[in-house]
């Protein structure tokens, strides 16, 4: 799973001389982060709350697992092996929802090339390779082209036309269950809220006593780049390269693979995004990170992503005007450039260029 930038400022205490409006927060341990949890409620409302987010986080973690034994291992072993199985009722859904997202990201975010995440050693724990995959295998697996258009349903049995697909939802995951759990906060008469994932994070409402308010990290060394006052239903997502990777011969190996070559993108060192959907600022976020320069902007449309802010491989900050008009940047922060389709500048940046990227 990747874990991302953005870190909340500001969590919640709890509000002194009111009974009924209190702020609640709790931490879950899954998804291979804290989950942080902060919510205005009655008491016992905000316990029922926690209760049930901590079920169905737990299960979710068990359910789209992807080297430990549970549905989806179950599944990708079926497919392995050329078989259809009837899927766990919590993978249809997911399948379908990241189906879309990966064609309308062109197939940079790519579910369905979990062989190739495996091969640099992300299927693990304590992940690593435990040596550096040859090319004429990376090869092989890019050839094959694995897709979830390759995945089939057919009489409530799924399977594959393709056994090189191996299913891994990691760009996807935390933004599919954090969408999930906020509509059931919501439909339980929560309307303030903020669940942040490791940096991923959906909020709705507002602190009782100010606005919600999150901090957007430097790739490298201490400190952030900008803050964001997430709006009513918005998620914040991030991918990086910072901090699930490992170090092999001097270079980064990180597990953000570009399908199209079947290495560790070097395309940008982060990309943040905003959109009033998790699973697809999730997805949105990874798909960026791969695109190379002169096809961002395309694929953001085209998965309906008008706000993004990219650290590029050379550490430009580069952020569409969308984007440039919700965040604040931080104190001697004045260098990006506007990602825009035609020329135009930004006066209020002392260095910033209009870029095509």
């Amino acid at each position: 799973m990747k874990r991302l930038l953005v870190t909340l400022l500001a969590l919640a205490l709890t509000l002194p001389g009111c009974d009924r409006k209190e702020i609640h927060h709790h931490q879950i341990l899954q998804f291979g982060t804290i989950i942080d949890v902060t919510l205005v409620a009655d008491r016992a409302l905000a316990e029922r709350a926690f209760e049930i987010l901590e079920k169905d986080f737990a299960r979710m973690q068990h359910d789209w697992q992807v080297w430990k034994p549970g549905p989806l291992m179950t599944l990708n072993e079926a497919i392995a092996a050329g078989k259809a199985i009837t899927p766990d009722p919590s993978l249809q859904p997911l399948i379908a929802r990241a189906t879309e997202l990966s064609r309308a990201s062109g197939y940079l975010f790519n579910p369905a090339a979990g062989r190739l995440i495996s091969l640099w050693g992300f299927h693990r724990d304590e992940f690593g390779a435990d040596r550096e995959p040859d090319a004429a295998t990376i090869a092989k697996l890019v050839t094959a082209n694995p897709r979830l258009d390759d995945v089939e349903f057919r009489d409530g049995k799924l399977g594959s036309r393709n056994r090189m697909v191996k299913l891994d939802f990691g760009g996807i995951a935390k933004g599919y269950a954090l969408g999930l759990e906020a509509r059931k906060l919501k439909a339980m008469g929560i309307d303030d809220f903020i669940i942040n994932a490791g940096g991923d994070l959906v909020a709705w409402g507002r602190h009782p006593l100010r606005d919600w308010k999150i901090g957007v990290r430097k790739t490298r060394g201490n400190g952030s780049l900008a803050t964001i006052t997430p709006r009513d239903g918005e998620a914040i997502f991030t991918s990086g390269d910072y901090e699930r990777y490992y170090e092999h011969s001097g270079e980064r190996r990180h597990h953000i693979i570009d399908p199209r070559s079947g290495y560790p993108s070097k395309q940008a060192h982060a990309v943040t995004v905003i959109h009033d959907d998790p699973a697809t600022a999730d997805a949105a976020a990874t798909a960026l990170m791969i695109a190379r320069p002169g096809e961002r902007l395309r694929v953001a449309a085209s998965m309906g992503i008008d706000k993004f802010l990219l650290l590029d491989r050379d550490h430009r900050l580069l952020l569409t005007a969308a984007m440039r008009q919700r965040i604040e940047l931080a104190p001697g922060i004045d260098d990006y450039r506007l990602l825009t389709t035609g020329p135009q500048s930004d006066a209020s940046s002392k260095s910033s260029t209009a870029s095509n990227l």
